[in-house]
This record gives C-alpha cells, structure tokens and sequence, in this order.
C-alpha cells in the first residue's frame, strides 16, 4: 500500500477569506478521514497582506502546512515571514530561470533565510540540469518543473506514484 503524500492546494485570497474557509476545509477532510497534515495551503504573498494571523493559527492548530508560494515577487516585507506560521517557501521560477546565467544572489538569499527560520524551501520552475545540480549543492529541500514531470492526468500520474517506492 502507498503511503498518502502531503497534497498541496493553491488557495485564492478571496477564498482564504471567505469566513467559511475553516469549516469547509474541516468539512473535506472529515468526509474523505484525512487529517491536516496531508494538506499544505499555499498562497501567495498578497494574501499574507491582509489580516491573516488568526486564520493561519487555525490552520496551524488542525495541523495544515501553510507554504508562501512565488516567493520574493509579491508586496510583503519579509518581517512578515519571521511573524507568521509558515512552514515553506516556494522559490519563484523567475528567481530559478536565472542561476543559469550565474546570477543566482537571490536563489541563495532566500534559502539562507529559510534554512535560518527552520523553513522548508522548494525551487519552482526547475527546467535545466543546471538549475538542479546549483539547488541541490544549495541544499534545496525539493523541486518542481519540466525537469522532473510535464501536466499530466489522473491515469498518468497514478502510473507515475505507483512507480515510486514511497
């Protein structure tokens, strides 16, 4: 039998705060007996601007990851991060698209400020052998992109975690 992965979904701000988020969240993972640590919420940093602390201690409390994605693109001071209950941050693919160039200062300063706050750190937008090999020596935590897989559907990706011992 395999052993369920963390499922990550991308929430909108609307419907991060719509007041019945918790209770529909909840809801889902009552109806299909999941517990919160199979979800990772991921937002983008715009989200994090409005009012946020309380929901994301909600969130905390049933055990959900929450994960800033495209981060280092948005409008948020990055006291943000220090104050709220995150456990990852996304590496934008504008700052991966890059280290191909040899321009790869901010890649390492967002890792070194997560790996310093205990953050998990995943690169998006992985496309190139290069782009893996630098974020690998980087000890990047994980990695998403062309690289690794195309979009692909449900029957495709059933044969794919079936060919991984998890």
């Amino acid at each position: 039998m395999l052993s369920l992965p963390a499922i990550a979904i991308n929430i909108s701000p609307e419907q991060f705060h719509r007041e019945d988020f918790i209770e529909i969240l909840q809801s889902n993972l009552d109806k299909n007996n999941l517990s919160g640590d199979h979800i990772v919420i991921e937002m983008t940093e715009r989200t994090m601007l409005d009012n946020t602390v309380e929901r994301m201690c909600q969130l905390r409390d049933m055990k959900v990851r929450i994960s800033i994605g495209d981060f280092g693109t948005g409008y948020a001071s990055l006291a943000y991060i220090f104050k709220l209950p995150i456990d990852q941050l996304k590496i934008d693919q504008s700052f991966i698209n890059i280290i191909d160039k040899q321009q790869s200062a901010i890649v390492d300063a967002i890792l070194s400020i997560a790996k310093s706050l205990h953050l998990e750190v995943v690169a998006e937008g992985v496309e190139t052998q290069i782009q893996f090999e630098y974020l690998k020596k980087q000890q990047c935590d994980a990695y998403q992109g062309y690289l690794f897989a195309y979009p692909m559907g449900v029957s495709d990706f059933g044969g794919l975690l079936t060919s991984y011992k998890l």
